[in-house]
């Protein structure tokens, strides 16, 4: 089958053209390459249906590749096949091949719903301390921009501890603060449009007295002059 374990305690345990060359290394699938110290390659392939492998690119790695996508389950059955999703879970939430991790947000999952109360949310939005930061084990120049986990956890409630916060949650916070944004915009468009309303009022009155003072001057001069 062409498989090749030429390292040192490495191991190529089935499948076909695949090579573990790095000391401890394991290889598996349809054209893996361990070819790094203590690398797993797992290659979900067939091959001739693909002319390329996949490698290794350092040591201590591990390379999964599924051309038919990677299914995580916690239940059994026939697992779904989606080519268009590269991880798909049974819980619903997926991470397309194109990049993008959509949470799974189906009405039928969920239960207990309530309504917001909008101004209440935008003034704990206000109170929310929001920094930029890094993470302890990333470089200081690569830097991020908002709240840490404690501090939403204190005022919103949200999600499942005081060490995380879900992307999912801070999507719905954001969207009702915009919603009651564009609430207090209509209310104050209405506001603007009344306020309009009565200067133009006002200003009808004020140019009715003017020509009213107008007239009544004009009449006296008359007189003045007849006389």
């Amino acid at each position: 089958m062409s498989n090749i374990a030429s390292g040192y305690a490495s191991t190529v345990p089935g499948g076909q053209d695949n090579t573990a060359s790095g000391s401890y290394s394991f290889a598996v699938g349809g054209m893996a390459k361990a070819n790094h110290g203590g690398s797993v390659v797992i290659a979900a392939n067939v091959p001739g249906s693909s002319s390329d492998s996949v490698r290794s690119g350092g040591d201590e790695q591990m390379v999964l590749r599924a051309d038919g996508g990677i299914y995580i389950t916690n239940t059994g059955g026939l697992a779904p096949y989606n080519t268009s999703r590269l991880i798909n879970t049974s819980s619903g939430a997926y991470l397309t091949t194109s990049g993008v991790w959509t949470d799974a947000s189906d009405r039928n999952l969920k239960e207990n719903f309530t309504a917001v109360d909008g101004k209440g949310l935008l003034e704990k939005i206000a109170a929310l301390p929001i920094t930029q930061w890094n993470y302890k084990v990333d470089s200081d120049k690569i830097k991020h921009i908002g709240p840490v986990a404690q501090d939403f956890y204190a005022l919103f409630g949200l999600g499942y501890d005081d060490k995380s916060i879900s992307t999912l949650n801070l999507a719905g916070i954001a969207l009702i603060a915009i919603q009651e944004q564009e609430k207090n915009s209509q209310k104050q468009k209405s506001e603007i449009e009344q306020l309009k309303a009565q200067v133009s009022q006002l200003q009808e009155i004020v140019n009715i007295l003017l020509a009213e003072r107008e007239d009544k001057q004009t009449g006296e001069n008359t007189e003045l002059g007849m006389k």
